[in-house]
């Protein structure tokens, strides 16, 4: 600082002209309102006939990791998220989204009879998120399980939250299901801060993507946010299902159409709400970051 304090002080700063400041305060002032105006053009000109699907973000309230949890939890686990699911279907959800990391065993492998004969009966499609050591590394994923009882294409989380969490095994994957509704895919927790999921899922056509999350209590709203930001980059819908805490239904022009925060405590709930579907494409989608 001694340094600094020889060499510069306050008397010494060139102070910024007049009309220089008034001139690019009015630009930005200029493009400020144009960019409201056309927010404003596109909000109003929103279709009303857009088809509508009624989706679910189901919370079970149990924030610990499933993998880090113990072996007794797991049924219990299950049983809470079935609950929602079905108090969900109840309300007419036709698409369920689950939490990351909501279980802590493979869907595939364990409880896949109990898993199967609850999309049957509630003749819905979820999202279920799970964690696993698995031999060649670890593996934080969401799986799709049809109505019909089939698992389709398993989802690898591209972002590792860091620090604590190892590279995902079988990030890399950007899969889009062709469901009878519309194209649907999912992206997991942090790779919702990042711009490259959520674009690349709605370049090959999704038009909602599910974001199950795993968060703490401070920071539950944080990812509401980002989850906004992505909707409006690329006009798709998103489902934010947490494990206990903030869940929220967006649409594909950022709107908040549903939303429920269980902080501080955490609680399990169901939230339901209608969204539209369109079929449409960004300059943002396009073209990327360079937009920004």
């Amino acid at each position: 600082m001694f340094i600094f304090d020889q060499k510069w002080g306050w008397n010494d700063t060139s102070l910024l002209e007049h009309k220089s400041v008034v001139h690019w305060l009015a630009v930005g002032g200029i493009a400020l309102a144009v960019w409201i105006g056309i927010s404003l053009i596109l909000l109003a000109g929103v279709p009303s006939d857009l088809p509508t699907l009624r989706v679910a973000a189901v919370q079970h309230n149990f924030p610990r990791p499933a993998h880090q949890d113990t072996l007794e939890s797991q049924p219990l686990r299950l049983q809470a998220l079935s609950e929602q699911t079905r108090i969900a279907a109840q309300e007419g959800a036709q698409l369920v989204v689950w939490p990351e990391l909501g279980l802590g065993f493979d869907p595939q492998v364990e409880y896949s009879a109990e898993l199967k004969a609850l999309a049957t009966e509630i003749n819905a499609y979820i999202f279920i998120g799970y964690g696993i050591d698995d031999p060649l590394g670890w593996c934080n994923e969401m799986v799709l399980l049809s109505p019909g009882g089939e698992f389709l294409e398993t989802y690898g989380k591209n972002h590792n939250t860091s620090p604590g969490e190892p590279p995902i095994i079988t990030a890399g994957v950007y899969p889009v299901y062709d469901l009878p509704f519309g194209r649907v895919a999912t992206i997991i927790c942090n790779d919702v801060h990042f711009t490259d999921t959520s674009r690349s899922l709605a370049r090959k056509g999704a038009q909602l993507i599910a974001v199950p999350t795993l968060e703490i209590a401070g920071i539950a709203l944080e990812q509401v946010a980002q989850s906004v930001m992505r909707a409006v980059e690329n006009r798709v819908v998103l489902v934010k299902a947490d494990v206990a805490y903030a869940a929220a239904i967006i649409d594909p022009y950022g709107r908040i159409v549903a939303f429920r925060n269980g902080s501080p405590e955490g609680t399990a709930f169901a939230l339901v709400a209608d969204v539209p579907l369109r079929r449409s494409s960004t300059l943002y989608t396009r073209l990327g970051d360079s937009v920004g």
